[in-house]
């Protein structure tokens, strides 16, 4: 899951700081608020929607740009920042970010980073998987986030409030 070579790795790691600081930030956010966020709380959040959905979609097309040229992020297969990236791209619909208006190589980028996260053994490493998710081989990537969703809520509903 990391590559092989110190430049390579560099590239990994800057990928992986581009995730928490330009692409979280603002497609995972907008996902919770306008996803799992209760309707009260989302109207004291509503006018940060289109700043969130600004630079969320300025990070996707940062991402869809380089994926034009390259079938990973960093290296010749599939690394950590593959993943990180995936995480919350492959659902950023939830939060409102349309992935249609990008090409089909960030779409097909997209699809090859299910395609491995699926797999047990990528490259002769074992993908870990999260304690949280509920992986089932015989759901959908889809399916499977919503199992771990319902999940979330069940549990989230059972938190103090205050």
């Amino acid at each position: 899951m990391q590559p092989g070579n110190e430049w390579d790795r560099a590239q990994m790691l800057q990928w992986m700081f581009f995730e928490q600081y330009s692409h979280e930030p603002y497609v995972a956010v907008a996902r919770y608020w306008l996803t799992f966020a209760p309707p009260e709380e989302l109207e004291k959040k509503r006018h940060l929607v289109p700043e969130w959905h600004a630079k969320g979609n300025a990070a996707l097309g940062v991402m869809e740009s380089h994926l034009k040229s390259r079938d990973w992020f960093a290296g010749t297969i599939i690394s950590i920042a593959d993943i990180a990236l995936y995480a919350y791209t492959h659902c950023a619909a939830d939060g409102g970010f349309n992935s249609q208006g990008f090409s089909s190589g960030f779409r097909l980028g997209r699809a090859r980073c299910s395609r491995a996260t699926a797999r047990p053994i990528v490259g002769g490493a074992v993908v870990p998987k999260l304690a949280f998710m509920q992986v089932n081989p015989y759901r959908s990537d889809c399916e499977a986030a919503q199992a771990t969703e319902t999940s979330f809520k069940r549990a989230h509903a059972t938190l103090p409030r205050g």
